[in-house]
């Protein structure tokens, strides 16, 4: 198996996971929005199957779209910024962050206004 290939095995195993935090995301309310802290709008998916580009491929299933790479170099940290396309409403969820660091393997999906 190429681990660079969005399998639909993968797929079957992290669309679920994926919607579940999206659907958390969309729903919140004010109030709860308030009293959560930064790293509630975040999914942590280090060590599983999903890459960088396997997720961004994963996003796209979901209408993400609009990507704007960014590193800082030699510290392999990474951002991919995704913003849900046309058809889409605003909510919590509209703009999201693929990020992490290439020498430790992390890999988060967090919302941008609150990374």
């Amino acid at each position: 198996m190429n681990r660079w290939t969005l399998t639909e095995e993968v797929k079957e195993k992290y669309k679920p996971i994926i919607q579940e935090f999206l659907n958390k995301m969309e729903n919140l309310t004010c109030e709860q929005i308030d009293s959560m802290d930064n790293d509630e709008f975040c999914i942590e998916l280090s060590d599983t199957e999903l890459r960088p580009y396997t997720l961004l491929e994963l996003m796209k299933e979901f209408g993400y779209g609009n990507e704007e790479f960014n590193d800082n170099g030699w510290e392999l940290d990474f951002w991919i910024d995704i913003e849900k396309l046309e058809g889409s409403y605003p909510s919590t969820s509209e703009r999201l962050c693929i990020h992490g660091c290439g020498m430790t393997f992390e890999l988060n999906l967090s919302v941008k206004e609150f990374m």
